[in-house]
């Protein structure tokens, strides 16, 4: 993280993209959903076209608390800070117990290895066992096996107490 936002597609060129962005995972705001697309103007006017029927009014105070998220950076670099921090206990915690991390800065999730003579899904059970949970990297497709998924939902705290419990499993 070390201070800067996260890139966004349309820094390496518009022609024929788009990029979406919501207040879901910026602001910690899902439930609202809303959101905006940007990218190349006729890519733009060809979603627009197809999604015209298929979107939704949200209520006005909705759209009140989405323009304030929108105006406001300073919620933003906060949850980015909060993540950054949880991220760097978890995956230094797990790193010392001699756990493969995938090196990542972003996300709310931390990929770690499975170790070696368990499956993902046996060592995601194990963790549960533990208090943990984890999901099999399988979960998320072919290729996946030797991972687990974290996400980065608990607190700096819960996630200090999950390297102990980690340590235990």
């Amino acid at each position: 993280y070390a201070g800067r936002p996260p890139r966004s597609l349309l820094e390496f060129g518009r022609e024929g993209c788009l990029a979406f962005h919501s207040l879901s995972k910026r602001s910690g705001m899902t439930a609202y959903r809303t959101g905006m697309v940007a990218g190349d103007a006729r890519a733009v006017a060809a979603f627009r076209a197809a999604r015209a029927g298929m979107g939704l009014a949200p209520p006005v105070w909705t759209q009140a608390a989405s323009a304030v998220a929108w105006a406001d950076e300073a919620h933003v670099e906060a949850r980015r800070a909060a993540f950054a921090e949880k991220r760097r206990v978890l995956a230094a915690g797990l790193e010392a117990l001699g756990l493969e991390v995938y090196p990542s800065t972003s996300t709310f999730y931390l990929w770690i290895g499975v170790p070696a003579g368990a499956t993902d899904a046996s060592y995601a059970a194990r963790l549960l066992e533990a208090g943990i949970l984890v999901s099999p990297g399988s979960f998320f497709g072919a290729g996946q096996e030797a991972w687990v998924r974290a996400a980065l939902v608990p607190s700096v705290a819960e996630c200090a107490t999950a390297v102990q419990r980690w340590a235990r499993a």
